[in-house]
């Protein structure tokens, strides 16, 4: 353990957890907060933002088991069954699906009911200002979070439409600060993704390519052929063999956010910081979910032991 983080757990310090967004690769967290478990971390507070809310507001349930249970029995036909698609919409996918499928894991909770006290990060799609939700419905809160702008609809509440937090804040360092914490530690799950390099086999040759967040077959694609029979033989004859639009949608989100990420870390820096190297995991390859926990626990305990 390091020796800040051994005298922050002596002293009693309350520590906090800021979670990044990064989708698939936010099965890394799991592995993340079972390397702290491990190593008797207490943890006080958690922000999470995207996929960062959704484990944060899992783990503060209570009910982390249930969802590594559910994400390491994960193949590519269950993943498509928790979108409902709506395009052309406001976004891709309603989110219906997911939702139930978090009501089935928490529950009817709100905050107050957490063992552990947890925000989720928006982005208030109106203005552009971060929404820090911290009260309420905690699904709400979740989806709200996890609305990744063109795949999910907003979340649509009284005064505002929601979208992902990692618009504005990718990894909630100044937001887990507001819970109290006094040591961070914060994960960011997007720092190797970027210009970051993978091995591709393709035949009996070996190349290399660069690695962009949605890399690989198009979300679009999947939906289309698996679930919705949207376009015609015809259309599909046509498409590009480009990037799909999907692919190129999140791979330009995922620059912002490691721009935004790393000036928002320089101005408030965490205690502590943990960056699995999660470049060769696609923004929807939730089937890789063993894997990702292991590269989450893996980079935990490197700096942890």
């Amino acid at each position: 353990m390091s020796a800040d983080l051994h005298d922050a757990v002596s002293k009693g310090l309350k520590i906090g957890l800021a979670l990044g967004g990064g989708a698939a690769r936010g099965c890394a967290h799991i592995g993340v907060l079972r390397a702290l478990e491990e190593n008797s971390i207490p943890v006080g507070c958690i922000a999470g933002t995207s996929i960062g809310a959704m484990v944060g507001a899992v783990y503060a349930s209570g009910g982390m088991d249930h969802l590594e249970e559910l994400l390491l029995k994960m193949d590519l036909l269950q993943l498509l069954s928790y979108f409902d698609v709506v395009f052309p919409h406001s976004g891709l996918v309603d989110g219906r699906k997911v939702t139930e499928l978090l009501r089935g894991i928490l529950g009817d909770r709100s905050f107050d009911d957490l063992s552990v006290p947890f925000a989720a990060v928006a982005t208030d799609l109106g203005d552009g200002s971060e929404v820090v939700l911290s009260s309420g419905d905690v699904i709400d809160a979740v989806r709200a979070s996890i609305a990744v702008p063109g795949v999910f609809t907003p979340f649509v509440t009284d005064e505002a439409l929601l979208v992902d937090g990692g618009l504005v804040d990718p990894v909630p360092v100044n937001v887990v600060r507001s819970l109290g914490a006094e040591f961070v530690i914060a994960v960011d799950l997007n720092r190797y993704v970027v210009g970051s390099k993978q091995e591709d086999r393709t035949g009996g040759g070996l190349r290399r390519k660069r690695v962009r967040k949605g890399d690989g077959p198009s979300l679009v694609d999947s939906l289309i052929d698996e679930i919705s029979s949207i376009m015609s033989d015809e259309e599909k004859k046509k498409k590009s063999k480009g990037p799909g639009l999907i692919d190129v949608m999140v791979t330009s989100i995922n620059i912002m956010e490691s721009s935004i990420t790393e000036n928002k870390l320089k101005v408030d820096s965490p205690e502590l910081l943990i960056a699995p190297r999660l470049g060769h995991i696609r923004f929807m390859e939730f089937f890789r979910a063993e894997e990702a926990m292991e590269v989450g626990y893996r980079a935990a305990m490197d700096l942890l032991s």
